[in-house]
């Protein structure tokens, strides 16, 4: 990390440590507080206009973003917060974008703000894993979600490997089955790991058990719920968000299988709107396809998730397609952006 920026992380460093202090004695101020604080710090049009509507909509003080605000601060570790949020919004939003966009005007190949990784069937060797999140920070990638199953003990491993990269911010989606005390300790101490437990109603008592572990813990966690366009009514369920508020999560992700239609996504948008508004959910609810791709190509229209499995193959993200003779442990970051510039879609 460079002069410059150390300084600036110093700076939010300590102003978010105040911010959350003064949260707890002033709820309404303290928030307002840490959004004018990312507004200072905001570097593109982009970001000021998020700071902006985020102001506007904190003038009410109805609104759901203190629910969600006041839950999560009474239920996780103000450590883990302050951590996931630089990770977040200065090292990805701020300073990661600057440096993706700087490159993709460089080489004409964007590279994605997140990385994902499907271990569901395996892991990769920990030590590539540490040299592909080197290589993505000094890329200006400072994120990545993690899809595991396997046992428990791979898990912790994993999670170890992760604490090492204190800038990254890390989501673990990870089967309520594999949650124990020792994970969730393990967890806690790292820091920058936010825990995403796949749902289903069939798996809702397995939740329950795993929520409260991670509660217990004060572990930063969610939920995320697979849907199709035959589904969509499922997660527009009020009895949903009900089940979900009882898991006592802080966010919640619908994860999209296939496509969606233009006016079925028009009631999701619509839904999830209405769900930040004065009248909405303490949950923070989001739809991780829209919003990812979202974040993507207000980077770069040519922007473009992969997934890297457990033999190190690559494929396009959100399909089956896999990028025939592309292989992490072959292939730059930057030349799988190329390869799947130049795959047809």
């Amino acid at each position: 990390m460079d002069r410059s920026r150390m300084l600036t992380y110093t700076m939010i460093d300590t102003a978010i440590t105040k911010g959350l202090r003064d949260i707890q004695d002033n709820l309404y101020r303290g928030l307002r507080n840490l959004v004018d604080l990312g507004s200072y710090f905001a570097q593109d049009q982009e970001q000021r206009g998020f700071f902006r509507k985020m102001h506007s909509r904190l003038v009410d003080s109805r609104s759901s973003y203190f629910s969600m605000a006041r839950h999560v601060l009474n239920t996780t570790d103000h450590r883990i917060l302050k951590r996931v949020g630089i990770n977040l919004g200065y090292n990805g939003w701020i300073h990661g974008s600057k440096i993706l966009r700087q490159n993709a005007a460089l080489t004409g190949y964007a590279l994605p703000p997140s990385l994902f990784f499907d271990f569901q069937r395996g892991m990769l060797p920990l030590p590539i894993l540490e040299e592909i999140l080197t290589t993505g920070e000094e890329q200006g990638i400072y994120s990545s979600l993690f899809w595991v199953e396997g046992r428990t003990i791979e898990v912790e491993d994993l999670v170890q490997t992760l604490e090492k990269f204190t800038d990254h911010a890390c989501f673990l989606f990870c089967p309520p089955y594999l949650i124990s005390d020792e994970l969730a300790k393990a967890v806690r101490k790292a820091q920058n790991i936010a825990v995403v437990l796949p749902y289903t109603s069939a798996t809702y008592k397995e939740c329950q058990k795993a929520a409260q572990i991670l509660v217990e813990n004060k572990c930063l966690f969610g939920t995320s719920i697979s849907y199709s366009s035959n589904s969509l009514s499922y997660i527009l369920d009020p009895s949903l968000q009900t089940q979900l508020r009882i898991l006592q999560g802080s966010f919640a992700c619908f994860a999209l299988e296939g496509d969606l239609g233009p006016l079925s996504e028009a009631n999701l948008k619509e839904f999830l709107g209405q769900s930040r508004s004065s009248r909405g959910s303490s949950i923070f609810l989001m739809d991780l396809r829209l919003d990812l791709e979202e974040r993507a190509e207000n980077i770069d229209p040519g922007s473009k998730y992969f997934v890297i499995d457990h033999q190190g193959n690559v494929r396009k993200a959100w399909e089956d397609t896999t990028l025939l003779g592309v292989n992490i442990k072959s292939h730059s970051l930057p030349r799988i952006a190329q390869a799947m510039a130049i795959q047809p879609h």
